[in-house]
């Protein structure tokens, strides 16, 4: 055998453990749980196969019938109208339930699709204000500019209101006293009142305070090369018919005709040429 202290074999001829010393133990120790467990499971036993009595098996009925007579028994008319009565006003109020909500999205939906419409008109009219605030802004810094002002200055021109014509010129020239389309437009008043001596003042005086100004150079010499261009062709036509009438005088056989009208023709040829700046006046305000 096993000692129960320290597991060493012990010989079936001794009663002592040799390795620990124990005494050996050849009756169990007395355990009072194992008696209480015995009867436990007797008493047990005895119960489940005991007799059920009569009074017993009724009154569990009775329970019984009791517990389940709801569940088992038929329905009357009026408690199944009341049933489905009470089924429908649950599906009608689930309805109006229903119908509320949707309602209530539709409505919460258009508030948002206003709320968006009335956002982008007031995003369009605050764009359209802004365009059209810049717009009026171009517009007015365009009547202002030098272009606006020479703009303005031609069409009282062409109206004959050469006081205002002559105030426009002068606000071009205030804004850029460089660029020789001012001097035009003013000459161009002089010009429009046979007062050439006036435009060419303007010239004169431009170059004068603005001696290295090729441009205005440039439209002073157009001005010159205009008027005197003009001026030279009648020169060029009344010499021609000059020419053509001593042509003639030389062919005839009467000396002293011919000589009286040479000296005819030459007066009338100084008197054309010195007409000729007066025509060219009347006609193109040429010098």
């Amino acid at each position: 055998m096993k000692c129960v202290h320290c597991g060493a074999n012990i010989p079936d001829d001794q009663m002592i453990c040799p390795v620990c010393g124990a005494e050996v133990q050849i009756v169990p120790d007395y355990n009072p749980l194992d008696d209480v467990l015995a009867r436990e499971v007797r008493g047990s036993v005895e119960g489940a196969t005991r007799q059920i009595r009569t009074d017993d098996i009724r009154r569990y009925r009775r329970e019984d019938l009791t517990k389940n007579i709801n569940s088992t028994r038929v329905l009357s008319e009026d408690e199944m109208e009341r049933i489905r009565s009470n089924r429908r006003k649950s599906t009608n109020n689930t309805e109006r339930n229903s119908a509320e909500l949707r309602r209530q999205r539709q409505a919460r939906q258009q508030k948002r699709l206003e709320a968006a419409k009335r956002k982008r008109r007031r995003l369009l009219l605050t764009l359209a204000a802004v365009v059209i605030l810049i717009g009026f802004g171009i517009y007015v810094a365009y009547q202002n500019s030098y272009t606006g002002m020479l703009k303005k200055g031609y069409r009282a021109v062409n109206e004959k209101e050469y006081m205002a014509a002559e105030k426009y010129f002068d606000r071009a020239i205030i804004k850029d006293k460089s660029r020789p389309d001012a001097y035009v437009g003013l000459a161009e008043i002089y010009l429009d009142q046979n007062d050439t001596d006036g435009a060419e003042d303007v010239y004169l005086s431009a170059i004068e305070t603005q001696p290295t100004n090729e441009k205005l150079y440039q439209a002073a010499i157009d001005f010159y090369m205009f008027a005197l261009g003009f001026q030279g062709f009648l020169i060029l036509i009344c010499v021609a018919i000059y020419a053509v009438l001593l042509q003639n005088v030389a062919i005839s056989g009467d000396a002293i005709n011919s000589i009286w009208s040479i000296v005819g023709y030459t007066v009338l040829l100084c008197f054309s040429l010195f007409k000729t700046s007066s025509v060219a006046k009347t006609l193109l305000g040429a010098h």
